[in-house]
């Protein structure tokens, strides 16, 4: 029956719909740790590795064969970070991008972050 009531409320200031538009609410200072641990997750991620891996090879004594390993994960870690980390760009100006886009063949857009 039409009531002209709606069933639904409009949405109001206060109401999950609204809310979810707005930016998210982070606690003082989570913003600029969030961003910190973003930009450092390898590093962070190698010295706990590192960390938890000499904790686990030195527990019962040291051996040769703990260097070895030892050794191991820190040169692969090493190995990892050089060859995985972004190098400059090949177009450096605004200009160049478009004309490349603008070729009439497809091109492919890679956006890398330094972190």
């Amino acid at each position: 029956m039409g009531l002209g009531i709606p069933l639904i409320a409009p949405p109001t200031d206060d109401t999950p719909a609204i809310r979810r538009q707005r930016k998210c609410y982070n606690p003082h200072g989570m913003d600029i740790v969030g961003r910190y641990i973003n930009h450092h997750s390898f590093t962070l991620l190698a010295a706990a590795s590192i960390v938890g891996l000499a904790i686990y090879l030195f527990r019962d004594g040291i051996e040769a064969s703990d260097f070895v390993a030892f050794g191991a994960l820190i040169l692969g870690l090493v190995i990892a970070y050089g060859l995985l980390q972004p190098g400059p760009s090949t177009l450096a100006q605004v200009e160049q991008v478009e004309t490349k886009i603008g070729g009439g063949q497809p091109v492919l857009l890679e956006f890398q972050s330094p972190y």
